[in-house]
């Protein structure tokens, strides 16, 4: 084995044992509330997802659980695989899926290195999972299970904004070593896979209703902000950057040589 299989091998044990964890305990629950200032972006995310899927559209979850969008998907008539390195979560997934009659088919999978054929799925989705791959496997692997007219999108953390990465420097056991925000030259870098690449960022005003307790008030106030993001930051360019989030929307797969 290669010193680079060797360190990969190792960095995949420690992700699936972390969100074994997680899943088991619920670990993140505690930090939820902090989540309310992206609400307009977890909407954004859902729209544009539910307005490519339908009855029979082939569709691929990277990074499942009990509470992502495989379910919804599947309500709607999508066939739907979901895919989590965490047994628990699939197990999670799995348990859901069958207490509501819904038929998922739930697969322990590396998302780097996908069991499937070429060409299968039509859409691949994902909150939160491509910043912890190496991305150049990941969007390699996307490429190659997506239909030629197939689309990705996913929602996904950045790393550019100084009060969150102080945040996350001050909060190490939410998260594994190797998880890396995504940064500008990441978009580049899936644009060397899918001829087109859009982003949209989301979360940089409304990070000032933080530290506001839960109540109507600061919903509002979050509503207000969010507001001021979709005004500006469509028009302040590489500043963007400083967004918590972003939805990145994939298509036309470059051929494979």
């Amino acid at each position: 084995m290669s010193s680079d299989s060797g360190s990969t091998n190792q960095r995949l044990e420690s992700e699936q044992g972390f969100h074994d964890h997680a899943f088991e305990h619920g670990t993140r629950s505690k930090v939820g509330r902090f989540y309310r200032v992206l609400n307009d972006c977890s909407a954004a995310y859902e729209d544009k997802l539910m307005g490519l899927t339908g009855p029979g559209v082939d569709i691929l979850e990277y990074g499942c659980g009990v509470g992502t969008d495989a379910f919804a998907l599947a309500k709607a008539g999508a066939v739907v695989t979901a895919i989590d390195i965490s047994e628990e979560g699939i197990r999670q997934t799995r348990d859901r899926a069958a207490a509501e009659g819904l038929t998922i088919s739930c697969r322990q999978m590396n998302a780097e290195d996908l069991e499937f054929d070429s060409s299968t799925f039509g859409v691949v989705c994902g909150r939160g999972i491509l910043h912890h791959l190496d991305l150049d496997r990941a969007f390699g692997e996307l490429r190659r299970v997506m239909k030629p007219d197939g689309i990705g999108i996913f929602m996904e953390p950045l790393g550019h904004n100084p009060m969150i990465n102080l945040f996350r420097r001050l909060t190490p056991s939410l998260r594994t070593p190797d998880e890396h925000p995504l940064l500008l030259r990441d978009f580049e870098l899936a644009k060397t896979y899918f001829d087109q690449v859009e982003v949209q960022f989301y979360g940089l005003f409304p990070l000032l209703a933080l530290p506001a307790p839960d109540s109507k008030l600061t919903d509002r106030l979050v509503a207000r902000l969010s507001s001021v993001d979709a005004a500006v930051l469509p028009k302040i360019g590489k500043a963007a950057g400083l967004a918590w989030y972003a939805i990145i929307k994939m298509s036309d797969p470059r051929p494979i040589r």
